[in-house]
Parts: C-alpha cells; structure tokens; sequence
C-alpha cells in the first residue's frame, strides 16, 4: 500500500508522533514511488549518504545495489510524472513553471545516474 501522494503538506509532527494524512490517492503501488516523492524536493546526489540512509531505515538494513538502482529509477519516474502534472496546470492557467523545471531536472539527473547502472546491468537497451 502507498501512500502515492507523501509530502510535508500530508504530514502533521508532534514532539511525539508523526501522521500522515490525506490518503485520497493511496493504492497499491511500489513502495519506490513514495520513496521518489519524499525525496523529490531535495537537492540531492544519487549516492549520497542521506539515500543511503533513508533506504537503510526502510528495509531494516543497507539496500542492495539493485534495490538502490530500482528505488533511484522509481524516483526518476516519479519526477517524471510531475513534469506532466506541472504542463496540465500551465495548460489551465496555472504558473508552474519553476516547478516543471525542477522536476523536469530532478527526472533528467536521475535518469542519468540510473541507465548506464541499467545498461551494466541487464546489457544495453536502445
């Protein structure tokens, strides 16, 4: 089950709990796709050590390289997924811009850093 639409604004965080709320989009889903949004608005490096970290948490011990590689392409698709939600908004009206850029090179970095792993390991593909 996901969540499918995890961010700060779906969070409410006390001294003592954390909450999540608005489940409206919750379904079955890969568990990377949430993994992608909570890292999405973080400037981040695919290697860096918070990944590493926040993958480490999640599966009680350190992620396999492939699970690292398949988390990390799951979060390029997410970005993805908001480049297009970011031109639906400009097509009604809505300034997005900055957003559409952001995610658009969120999805580009990550998609660089996740092919040439993808191609080593299952050979080229294109």
């Amino acid at each position: 089950m996901c969540h499918n639409d995890i961010n700060i604004d779906n969070m409410l965080l006390t001294d003592t709990t954390l909450d999540i709320i608005d489940w409206e989009f919750a379904g079955y889903n890969d568990p990377g796709y949430d993994f992608g949004r909570v890292i999405a608005g973080l400037e981040y490096e695919a290697d860096e050590p918070k990944i590493q970290e926040i993958l480490e948490a999640y599966f009680g011990r350190p992620a396999t390289e492939k699970e690292h590689l398949h988390w990390m392409a799951y979060s390029a698709i997410h970005n993805w997924y908001y480049v297009g939600w970011a031109l639906y908004k400009e097509s009604i009206g809505e300034s997005s811009r900055d957003w559409m850029l952001f995610f658009f090179k969120q999805s580009k970095k990550l998609a660089e850093w996740c092919l040439p792993r993808y191609e080593r390991s299952y050979g080229e593909i294109y």
